[in-house]
């Protein structure tokens, strides 16, 4: 799948809102269920950190967060030329979280590192 910032900015909004599904399909999706890490649970294809809603993803030397906050009608898109862990945390989820402390910072995004 070939994208740029523009069309992930407009897919973080449709994937938060439902805008493409049914109002009850979309209220199955967001019932989210405990990771095992507290503020953070995933549903159906998304996942929910400190408000926000979307998902990341990651293949060798690249990482990508795609997250809307729907109370703030704020959405972030982090594209990285990386897949270097920092102390065991994706550069992505550090940006990410920087990012939101600073924007939003009563609704910090914040993935935890994945358990090894």
């Amino acid at each position: 799948m070939i994208s740029d910032l523009r069309d992930l900015r407009r897919w973080a909004r449709v994937v938060a809102a439902g805008t493409l599904l049914g109002p009850r399909t979309q209220r199955e999706r967001l019932k989210t269920l405990p990771t095992g890490f507290p503020g953070a649970g995933y549903g159906l294809g998304v996942f929910e950190t400190g408000g926000w809603i979307g998902h990341n993803g990651s293949i060798p030397g690249y990482q990508s967060v795609t997250v809307h906050l729907s109370a703030r009608k704020a959405t972030l898109v982090l594209l990285l030329n990386t897949d270097v862990t920092h102390e065991g945390q994706e550069p992505s989820s550090l940006l990410a979280r920087a990012v939101t402390e600073v924007v939003t910072p009563d609704n910090v995004y914040d993935r935890p590192a994945p358990p090894r």
